[in-house]
This record gives structure tokens, sequence and C-alpha cells, in this order.
């Protein structure tokens, strides 16, 4: 995709799942993903320095993420509407 995409996108980002200890082959690895890039194209594989619970605390800092960044797929009650998360599903307070 980010091939296709080329002409538009001069750098890719692939978010690491795992750090560079834990790195396994599987579908992406940091050191293989950025030998997929062209002479007008970076692929960067991007976040492998910190787990995933350090990611979390990082991002539980930032005022903009916690506005703005959505990662509930369980809020279809009525009363939380307008709210981009319920704050009360597993994947909400997730630890």
């Amino acid at each position: 995709m980010a091939l296709l995409l080329s002409p538009l996108l001069g750098k890719v980002y692939v978010p690491a799942t795992h750090t560079y200890a834990d790195a396994f082959p599987w579908g992406s690895h940091p050191l293989v993903d950025p030998l997929w890039g062209t002479e007008n194209q970076a692929i960067l594989h991007d976040g492998c320095e910190s787990k995933r619970v350090e990611k979390v605390r990082y991002i539980a800092t930032s005022n903009i993420a916690l506005k703005y960044l959505r990662v509930c797929y369980q809020n279809r009650k009525p009363e939380w509407k307008d709210a981009y998360n319920c704050g009360q599903c597993e994947k909400c307070v997730r630890r």
C-alpha cells in the first residue's frame, strides 16, 4: 500500500508492535521494513525503543491524545453518542 501511494507520500511510518529486543518475523520487522522503500519513498519502522505500556503512559500525559484518540468500539449506547470512548469497556481501561 505504501508503494502504491509513493507519488503522494515521501515517508511512511510502520508502527512497531514489539521492541528491538523482542522483535521476530511477524509480517513486519524493524530491520526489513526500511528495505521496502525506494529512492522516492522512505519506509520507517517506528517505536521499537519502547514497550506498549511505556507508549501508553506517554500518550496518557497528552491532552491532545486524550481529547482526540479513539480506542473504543463499544460506545454504542445513546448516552455515549458524543463520546469517543466509553471509559468502561476492556479496550478503554486496558493497562
